[in-house]
């Protein structure tokens, strides 16, 4: 990628929930280590006071989109108004360093790439967790969205952006991001893995516990591929 280290010719692109207060954390790292990246917070809500004067502190090139509930929604919107040529797609509540930075670097143009995945906070349990997801993308190449979808602008439009299942019964589980995975498979797209870690929060864990939780995924996990993997065009 031209430009890793600044960011230029990168848009990055973070849904944000209604009354979610994470972007803040991500955004210091933003600026920080990609000052020059356009930034889309692609939200449902309207745009909150603080966020001009942080853009006006960090000179950030920071856009906030009100538009449709839902993760799918949020994310095609914020592709659509972006203008770079690569697109990278986080999570809010997820944080990076400069190792992520230099890995851009490495970005294949014609392929989906990803990062490794890490939980800076959580059970202790959370070991295994970060075990489980490598082996699922080394055997599987089934990464999820929270391990940070890098592509070309165009070969996102070629996929057609993430599906949506908002009308459906999904919807209440996610999947658009393993969604367009197995679209990704299907169109013969290769999945590349990055030499660097997100590290993400593991909230969802530590306050429903991580047997629940994990088994929870597995199973949707489970279901959602035997759906997409038959259907998902």
């Amino acid at each position: 990628m031209d430009a890793a280290h600044s960011g230029k010719g990168l848009s990055i692109v973070i849904p944000v929930g209604p009354g979610d207060q994470e972007w803040i954390g991500l955004m210091h790292d933003i600026c920080e280590r990609l000052p020059d990246a356009t930034v889309l917070l692609s939200a449902t809500e309207p745009q909150p006071p603080s966020l001009e004067a942080f853009c006006t502190r960090h000179r950030a090139a920071v856009h906030w989109l009100v538009g449709e509930s839902g993760r799918a929604a949020q994310l095609n919107a914020g592709a659509k108004a972006a203008h770079s040529d690569w697109l990278w797609f986080l999570h809010a509540d997820c944080r990076f360093d400069t190792r992520c930075t230099v890995a851009l670097q490495s970005a294949e143009p014609s392929a989906l790439n990803y990062f490794q995945l890490r939980f800076f906070d959580g059970p202790a349990l959370m070991r295994i967790t970060q075990i489980g997801v490598a082996l699922r993308c080394f055997f599987l190449q089934l990464p999820f969205g929270d391990q940070g979808f890098l592509l070309k602008r165009d070969l996102f439009n070629q996929l057609g952006g993430f599906p949506n299942f908002a009308s459906t019964t999904q919807a209440s589980e996610g999947g658009e991001d393993h969604a367009l995975v197995w679209k990704a498979k299907q169109q013969g797209v290769m999945l590349h893995a990055m030499g660097a870690s997100l590290a993400t929060s593991a909230r969802k864990y530590a306050n429903h516990g991580w047997l629940r939780v994990t088994w929870k995924h597995l199973r949707v996990t489970w279901r959602q591929a035997r759906t997409f993997s038959a259907h998902v065009k």
